[in-house]
């Protein structure tokens, strides 16, 4: 399958994200024409330290399953993958916000929510917010701030 993302001549390996609620697969409409679309997410094994994810929509294109929109993801806490989902007919996808600390971008306490909506030929972004991690994020790049 060609992924769209391309990594050079190392081997890679590629993995379906499984983080309960943050699943790698996800249902919903998103071209408003009453068929579900879906949203898979992959992480990327890399040849270094980096984990960056793939997110991908599929949409059919008759009986065949048609890659719409591929998107990857930054390293952990550099806008790595948080989730992805669809509400109302549109993509959302969050990435951990890097928090800079003497030209370190190890931790995170925020992510952006992007929102993404279908035309018919490609995604369009129409908002973006920024949002504090929940508590119960336990990845060990998440820094938890007080008063939040």
């Amino acid at each position: 399958m060609e992924l769209g993302v391309h990594y050079g001549k190392e081997p890679r390996e590629f993995f379906l994200t499984d983080r309960g609620e943050n699943s790698g697969v996800k249902y919903g409409d998103l071209s408003g024409d009453g068929k579900e679309e879906a949203v898979v997410v992959l992480g990327v094994i890399t040849s270094g330290s980096a984990r960056p994810n793939i997110v991908f929509v599929f949409g059919m294109s008759g009986d065949t399953p048609k890659i719409w929109w591929v998107r990857e993801t930054g390293d952990r806490a550099d806008h790595g993958y948080h989730n992805a989902s669809i509400r109302n007919g549109q993509l959302l996808l969050e990435t951990y916000k890097p928090r800079a600390e003497k030209f370190q971008t190890s931790n995170s306490d925020t992510y952006i929510r992007d929102y993404y909506k279908w035309t018919g030929v490609e995604f369009k972004k129409i908002q973006t917010q920024e949002i504090p991690v929940d508590t119960q994020d336990d990845n060990p790049w998440v820094i938890h701030l007080p008063n939040r």
